[in-house]
């Protein structure tokens, strides 16, 4: 049985959050996993040390919608 995976999306100036859903969902796919949740960053031109969507990640965690978390490193997209 695939792994449930939820994706969670931190744009930065060397990554977009389209270029690392695409490389996310490659590799999910090419690794058999079954993505069922993806959380987004919203785009932020100064540095913001709040992030909502992670912090939803987490709260929503216990509820065991998913079995994994996968997150981009930005270092293998440059």
């Amino acid at each position: 049985m695939p792994d449930r995976l939820c994706l969670y999306i931190r744009p930065h100036p060397i990554s977009s959050a389209a270029q690392q859903l695409a490389a996310l969902t490659a590799w999910a796919e090419g690794a058999g996993h079954r993505i069922v949740a993806t959380y987004t960053e919203p785009e932020r031109k100064r540095r913001a040390d709040h992030r909502r969507e992670a912090s939803r990640l987490l709260a929503e965690a216990p509820n065991g919608l998913w079995d994994r978390v996968a997150a981009a490193s930005l270092l293998a997209l440059c």
